[in-house]
């Protein structure tokens, strides 16, 4: 029995990795470049599994995947049950450091477990179980990026594999850099073991081999980045370029599809961010998040759209794609209508106060809170806490502002609006 994990499938083994099982912290010795792939493999097995039930596996449940197929999706070539009991154990014994969200207590939690629980074996079949924390990252992750499986496993050396964990959660950042950290940060990072390094021997030793390998094997284009005072190097990034499907490093790729462009009339969002998006999602997908975002921005009773960027790439989170493809099979939602175009333009170009910055017709606006009276504001703090609670986007951040009275966030405008909307 084969599964579309396999390197003989014509499909593409598109993994939806939570961050965060890209960045390890590994507390033991044993954790190699083949493990790591093995372990991605996995993963990936699992997540299907629960996308495919609905929702995730009791705690007394096990996920299934075929082990020479699984075996054979992640490059090893030893491919016996006893290679698979090996690598299991392996696993077993490792515990990693990882940070997670609480729903909860609505608040970041660091933590540190196994890779992997009890395992069991049937005929072609292991049987495995995750921690409940990794469960629920795969159910519903927070912050992913996607990965061809394919592509990671072609990679030999454990640096490259890591880098390219990493350098997946960047694919699509219009900046192309990822986040900047010290030399040190990188040496644990992109080692299978926690050491002391001199940052100019690993750099020499393995983080040029490993861009240049995924340079050479993957759809990533990576440069190194060194900032330095004086002669010493105290931070460390790298630029990250999606390749085109031609090869080469991504830019144009050739027109976009009509329907994509007609929608983008009005907005002020670019073709290159939009083509971005359509690396990671389908055209109907884009297509039905831009069709979301005119009708949002034709409703001028609500709170103007700030970024309408990071509005479109909201409506375009594995949760929202779901919903959109359920509604396609029954009740559609708003469709694109050429005329918001025109309303969104007549919008921006309104009359603007003396300071040009905000029309005038939405200046009383800049304090929804005003004029109540204090016990007034503080039930309306209230009922927004316990909405965005309910909706489960009350960040810490946000539950700090909202306590401190203090709704200037877009996105607490956005749900306080949500509240005020009339009947």
């Amino acid at each position: 029995m084969t599964t579309d994990l396999a390197p003989r499938s014509s499909s593409k083994p598109l993994f939806q990795r939570p961050r965060a099982l890209s960045v390890f912290a590994p507390k033991d010795k044993g954790w190699t470049a083949d493990l790591r792939k093995l372990y991605a493999c996995l993963l990936f097995e699992a997540q299907r599994t629960i996308r495919n039930k609905g929702a995730p596996p009791l705690s007394t449940e096990f996920f299934l995947a075929p082990w020479l197929d699984t075996l054979e999706a992640a490059g090893i070539s030893a491919n016996s049950r006893t290679t698979m009991k090996t690598r299991l154990k392996a696993l077993q014994r490792i515990t990693f450091e990882y940070e997670t969200f609480d729903e909860q207590t609505q608040q970041f939690i660091a933590g540190e477990g196994p890779l992997i629980g009890e395992t069991a074996y049937s005929e072609g079949f292991i049987h495995y179980q995750l921690p409940v924390t990794l469960v629920r990252e795969l159910a519903e992750p927070r912050r992913w990026s996607m990965q061809d499986l394919r592509m990671l496993v072609g990679l030999e050396s454990y640096a490259a594999v890591a880098l390219y964990d990493l350098a997946c959660l960047y694919r699509n950042n219009p900046g192309q850099l990822t986040h900047r950290e010290t030399p040190v940060w990188w040496v644990h990072a992109l080692s299978p073991v926690r050491r002391s390094r001199e940052w100019r021997k690993f750099k020499a030793e393995n983080v040029v081999r490993a861009i240049e390998e995924i340079n050479d094997k993957t759809d990533l284009d990576l440069e190194l980045i060194e900032h330095k005072e004086g002669k010493a190097v105290v931070a460390v990034q790298f630029r990250v370029r999606q390749k085109a499907v031609g090869g080469g490093t991504s830019s144009p790729q050739g027109p976009l599809d009509g329907r994509v462009v007609r929608r983008l009339a009005g907005l002020d969002v670019s073709e290159r961010a939009v083509t971005a998006l359509l690396q990671a999602h389908s055209t109907d997908a884009v297509c039905t998040a831009l069709d979301q975002l005119h009708h949002r921005m034709a409703q001028r009773h609500l709170v103007p759209v700030v970024n309408q960027l990071s509005y479109l790439k909201s409506m375009l989170t594995p949760v929202k794609v779901a919903q959109m493809e359920v509604l396609a099979e029954g009740d559609h939602p708003p469709q694109f209508d050429p005329g918001m175009a025109a309303d969104i333009a007549v919008m921006a170009a309104e009359p603007t106060t003396g300071s040009g910055m905000m029309p005038v017709d939405r200046v009383e606006r800049t304090d929804p809170l005003a004029g109540l009276s204090e016990a007034q504001r503080a039930e309306l703090l209230g009922r927004l806490e316990t909405l965005m609670r309910d909706k489960r986007v009350l960040t810490p951040a946000a539950q700090r502002r909202i306590r401190a009275g203090d709704v200037s966030s877009p996105l607490l405008r956005l749900h306080l609006a949500e509240l005020l909307k009339p009947e």
